[in-house]
């Protein structure tokens, strides 16, 4: 990922990297396309070779399957957060520190078809939660760190970008595996 970029802007402009318009994902499209992303994480993953995912062609980039990983656990703790901000006007979401749990959950180790059935589990878990959202509930926010406020649907479009943007690092990384 691009050094010093303020990755919370892709919630509201199109991502300059991969080109993923999260503001253009309407809040009726959420389900779908969650769904979608599960759908085209577990094809891929189960698709290919492990030693494609778990391979580090880049130094100092994560592998095609800690990607993988991330944008599970992303689903998970996103989930988390809107159901914080559902309940509470005063939530503070605090700060996951992803890049730790990498190496703390030993992401690169974990078995591949497992990380593709919680992907999508985790993804219609984020999907349920926002189901019967109306209104302006959607724009109930918090801070995740200082000067970083999310909506209800910023969260949503936030992690529909995290794994849009990663299955196309994942699978740039596996192209370069197999070259």
């Amino acid at each position: 990922m691009a050094e010093g970029h303020d990755w919370t802007t892709t919630v509201s402009e199109p991502c300059p990297t991969c080109g993923f318009d999260a503001a253009g994902v309407e809040t009726d499209s959420f389900d779908p396309t969650l769904r979608f992303e599960a759908m085209a994480w577990s094809g891929w993953l189960g698709s290919t070779e492990r030693s494609a995912l778990t391979a580090h062609p880049v130094e100092g980039q994560w592998s095609a399957l800690e990607y993988a990983c991330h944008v599970r656990d992303v689903f998970a703790v996103f989930a988390e957060r809107v159901d914080k901000l559902r309940e509470s006007v005063d939530a503070e979401l605090g700060w996951w520190d992803h890049e730790a749990a990498v190496a703390d959950e030993t992401y690169n180790s974990q078995d591949v078809t497992m990380v593709a059935k919680d992907l999508s589990t985790n993804a219609s878990i984020l999907s349920a939660a926002t189901i019967d959202i109306e209104g302006d509930l959607w724009n109930r926010s918090a801070e995740r760190r200082p000067g970083e406020v999310f909506s209800i649907a910023d969260l949503v479009r936030f992690a529909l970008h995290e794994s849009f943007h990663h299955r196309a690092d994942a699978t740039e990384l596996v192209r370069l595996a197999q070259a």
